[in-house]
């Protein structure tokens, strides 16, 4: 009813259908939108990493060296990455004595190959430093040492910050660290670095792929015992206010998908801004998806990040982060004809596109054969033996027949001499460029320690040249 006015139900039916016409309309009626700003990259530096490898399941992620994770970060950075969030693997690991040599020497290396072109967030945590996989320090009972974890992990984040850590940014849920952590790093004049808390973090199923890649599975339990429970909400919140309230300047959640009722609440609770990430199985699953053939992946993380950004994300770690240039940030093209644009790198190429454009170069090199066959008087089944896009040293050339000499400069002059019937030896008389005088005056005569002085254009112009005495 409007008013006393029933609307038609014809009317009202479609009422939401009008504005889904056609792509345009959709897209201006978006609520939700992201830039490469709002996404971060994870990466996994393994000390004993001799070879790039892909992770299991998480397409288009490796553990790398050193070496290997800075060209990585190139690369990243073309396809419009800026943030990156770095997890560090020990080569040798400790129960409770750690050397952070490596750390440091990671950490470093990225922020003086980079600079400012990166912000590096840095997971502070046990996991991949002690022999048993967890994120604590256990007493003989095993039960968790409190006081000993956070010292240990004051340290590690103390370590990042010295080696130039943009980020601190604790994994490890126990709780009073990121009171302890901000302590440690405002009384060492490191108070302007951030702290991105992962304040709201499940005990969950979805972080399979990430243990193997940073080499952290527990080697007995699991972290329920320190860890959130997934079945509880209002812990949740309070964990997040706590972290808040001991001096994290973001908060974050995880896994994103299962964790997506949380945001909005947390960051009404605490005023702080609030990401999601989208952990190892969240990524994985759309990837190994794809593989079978049930969805397409492309599409797929993006309808995801649209969503944690509808749940009102500030920033997404995902896996996919390096792939948001070309999945969410579409360019449109604007043409005159179907073929117009064949080949952009802005869109897949079609089947109907790659036939015309192997029909074209197929013409041409047949062209290409023909002119060799003709002018080396070769058969053209011949010339098609080698001409398939080869390098050939001069040499192999001549063995093939598509030339009659080979040499350098000096030969290249004999040889011209006796054709056009030079007695001795010729000389190469270059083609002099005719210069105009004020050219050649700047030149030859002018010194280069010359000053002009330039009135604002288009008004004349008053021109000093200063000659050396």
């Amino acid at each position: 009813m409007i008013g006393k006015m029933r609307l038609p139900m014809s009317k009202v039916s479609k009422k939401l259908h009008r504005l889904k016409s056609n792509k345009i309309f959709r897209d201006l009626c978006s609520e939700t939108d992201f830039t490469k700003a709002n996404f971060v990259q994870p990466l996994f530096v393994n000390e004993a990493s001799g070879n790039k490898e892909e992770i299991i399941g998480l397409k288009d992620n490796f553990v790398m060296s050193l070496e290997d994770t800075l060209r990585q970060i190139n690369d990243d950075i073309s396809n419009g990455v800026s943030n990156f969030l770095l997890f560090i693997s020990s080569k040798n690991k400790s129960l409770d004595s750690f050397n952070l040599s490596f750390h440091e020497k990671v950490i470093s290396s990225i922020k003086d190959e980079f600079k400012d072109n990166i912000n590096l967030w840095t997971d502070v945590c046990l996991c991949s430093l002690t022999d048993h996989g967890h994120c604590c320090l256990f007493d003989k009972d095993n039960s968790i040492n409190i006081d000993k974890t956070l010292d240990e992990i004051s340290k590690v984040a103390l370590t990042y910050a010295e080696a130039g850590a943009d980020i601190i940014a604790p994994s490890d849920m126990m709780d009073g660290r990121t009171l302890k952590i901000r302590e440690v790093l405002d009384g060492l004049n490191f108070s302007m670095i951030p702290f991105i808390s992962y304040s709201t973090k499940f005990s969950s199923n979805f972080y399979g792929p990430f243990r193997n890649a940073a080499d952290s599975t527990p080697l007995f339990g699991d972290r329920k015992q320190y860890q959130l429970d997934y079945r509880n909400k209002s812990e949740a919140i309070r964990a997040s206010i706590r972290c808040a309230e001991e001096g994290a300047d973001m908060l974050m959640v995880k896994p994103a998908m299962t964790s997506i009722d949380l945001i909005k609440d947390i960051k009404e609770k605490t005023n702080l801004m609030v990401g999601a990430y989208q952990v190892s199985g969240e990524y994985a699953g759309i990837c190994l998806s794809e593989d079978k053939g049930l969805l397409n992946m492309e599409e797929a993380l993006e309808e995801t990040w649209h969503v944690m950004r509808r749940a009102e994300a500030q920033f997404i770690i995902t896996y996919g982060a390096r792939l948001a240039k070309k999945i969410g940030l579409r360019p449109a093209v604007i043409k005159s004809g179907a073929f117009k644009d064949t080949g952009s790198p802005l869109r897949p190429m079609q089947p109907e596109e790659r036939e015309l454009l192997q029909n074209v170069v197929n013409d041409v090199h047949q062209q290409f054969v023909q002119a060799v066959s003709l002018g080396r008087n070769l058969p053209e089944d011949r010339v098609k033996l080698f001409a398939d896009g080869r390098v050939m040293t001069g040499k192999q050339a001549f063995e093939f027949k598509l030339i009659d000499e080979f040499g350098g400069l000096e030969k290249t002059k004999e040889i011209l001499g006796k054709k056009i019937g030079i007695v001795g030896h010729p000389s190469v008389i270059e083609e002099k460029e005719d210069v105009p005088f004020m050219d050649w005056l700047m030149q030859t005569v002018v010194s280069k320690n010359f000053t002009q002085v330039f009135s604002p254009a288009p008004a004349p112009r008053l021109q000093y040249l200063w000659f050396p005495q």
